[in-house]
């Protein structure tokens, strides 16, 4: 009876790993950090853990798909207004103080779908200073923690 038991109990939880290990395979992702645009914060070389999420907050960190795959930070959102002033950035009004822009003076209020992205390095960062928006169909991936 102990034996029966015993395999009963094995085969059970030979059924929840690889249920868990399915779970976890289709509803996360490992990112591999290439190149310095978000240096400090992210490495090249550092692995990620990223998610796909309906719900995406000013601050998050993402990736999407432009020219191929990047990886920044959400700056703006949905009603914010993005300005460019002697080419300083300002997100509703607040001077962003690391960021000078290449472009001319501009003013952009940030529409529903829309992300404004940034690089935490501002120097060595293509963004949306150079490329515009992001859309809420090109972002693949929310970061939710970091691993190496």
């Amino acid at each position: 009876m102990c034996k029966k038991n015993n395999t009963i109990i094995k085969i059970a939880l030979s059924f929840v790993s690889i249920a868990l290990l399915l779970y976890l395979l289709f509803t996360f992702h490992f990112i591999i950090v290439r190149g310095n645009s978000m240096y400090p914060t992210l490495e090249q070389g550092n692995i990620l853990l990223g998610k796909k999420m309906k719900c995406i907050k000013t601050g998050d960190i993402v990736t999407f798909k432009k020219d191929y795959t990047m990886i920044k930070r959400i700056i703006a959102r949905e009603g914010d207004i993005v300005k460019i002033s002697n080419r300083r950035l300002y997100i509703n009004n607040t001077l962003l103080s690391n960021y000078y822009c290449k472009t001319n003076d501009m003013v952009m209020k940030i529409n529903k779908n829309e992300f404004f992205v940034l690089g935490d390095n501002p120097n060595d960062s293509y963004d949306s200073r150079d490329f515009g928006v992001v859309y809420l169909n090109e972002i693949s991936y929310v970061m939710i923690c970091k691993l190496v």
